[in-house]
């Protein structure tokens, strides 16, 4: 199925880019700690806990999209599959 594919694909790429942006977060709280000014260490603190913040939420969002069983559109009946006795519309029980 080409839609499966797509479908993969846009998984595929939205959780690299999160993975990338979690580990940017990571690593900019490391180095938050390396910081002798506490302003600048404040700031740079919340930041990375923000960027991880976010892309977490996004991984995670993207995860259960991707796993998320979906249920096939209900069957509509067709005129042969109509019984005679149901296809009069004056005729009510």
């Amino acid at each position: 199925m080409d839609s499966e594919r797509t479908r993969n694909l846009k998984f595929v790429v939205q959780a690299a880019l999160c993975v990338v942006f979690l580990v940017f977060g990571v690593d900019l709280l490391i180095g938050s700690y390396s910081l002798e000014q506490v302003p600048y260490f404040i700031l740079t603190f919340f930041a990375s806990n923000l960027i991880i913040l976010i892309s977490l939420a996004l991984l995670a969002g993207a995860v259960v999209r991707r796993f998320r069983k979906t249920e096939p559109p209900p069957e509509t009946p067709t005129e042969e599959q109509q019984s005679p006795e149901n296809s009069d519309p004056t005729c009510r029980e």
